[in-house]
């Protein structure tokens, strides 16, 4: 996630929950969370019982997971294009054409599903919305 700022302005409570935070959403464990932050791994427990760090390390996991949907985004015509080589490669092996064609269907599908149920979630809005100004 990048360094944690260290100047005197940053308590050194905020510095060992953005450490705990940026090296458990890198996957570590909660030991090595506790080495990285120089705590105990009881803090590392506390602070993960804690709702105000659960809603840090929510907002933060959101910021990460929009940053990869962001960077996925940006490659889905690559994607895409490698699908459709393997599957009209008609020199590739039968199995990889069916599985590139499968997935294709499969992604394709899911998307349009995602846009039906944004939709849906937009129309709904509307309606509590309208109902609200009643």
């Amino acid at each position: 996630m990048g360094d944690v700022p260290t100047s005197p302005v940053t308590s050194r409570s905020a510095r060992v929950r953005a450490i705990v935070i940026s090296t458990l959403l890198a996957g570590s464990t909660v030991e090595a969370a506790a080495t990285a932050a120089k705590v105990n791994r009881k803090t590392i427990t506390r602070l993960l019982a804690d709702p105000d760090f659960q809603r840090e390390f929510a907002a933060a996991e959101t910021q990460v997971l929009s940053q990869a949907i962001t960077r996925l985004t940006s490659l889905a015509d690559g994607f895409i294009g490698t699908l459709a080589g393997i599957a009209f490669d008609a020199a590739a092996p039968a199995n990889a054409r069916v599985q590139a064609a499968k997935e294709g269907l499969s992604a394709m599908l899911k998307g349009a599903e995602l846009l039906r149920l944004v939709k849906d979630v937009e129309q709904l809005k509307q309606i509590a919305a309208s109902m609200g100004n009643r």
